[in-house]
């Protein structure tokens, strides 16, 4: 999987259920903990005991997630596709006719 992938319908709930501040530290809730390492791995969230607690904290990866509905490392398709022809030199421009160049 990569990092980028779309989230599964529960990992965007979990997702979603951090950035409203449940850190999922209940013991009812590490049924959530695979999804919330899942999110970890791909930078959305930070995971992990702190101070003898289980928590879980959105990045700013996570909220662009949220917004936008893709990772940021994700490209969107709309870059330049220029490229530098081979050897980085110029191609050479269509020579435009003028009605000029006839008088």
């Amino acid at each position: 999987m990569r990092r980028w992938d779309p989230l599964n319908e529960l990992q965007l709930s979990v997702l979603s259920r951090i950035a409203d501040g449940d850190g999922l530290g209940g013991p009812e809730q590490t049924g959530y903990r695979l999804s919330v390492y899942a999110l970890r791995d791909r930078g959305l969230v930070t995971a992990g005991k702190r101070h003898g607690r289980w928590q879980a904290h959105i990045t700013e990866a996570g909220r662009f997630y949220l917004e936008h509905g893709r990772h940021p490392d994700k490209t969107t398709g709309k870059e330049s596709t220029k490229r530098t022809p081979p050897g980085g030199a110029k191609q050479a421009s269509p020579k435009r006719s003028s009605h000029l160049e006839s008088r």
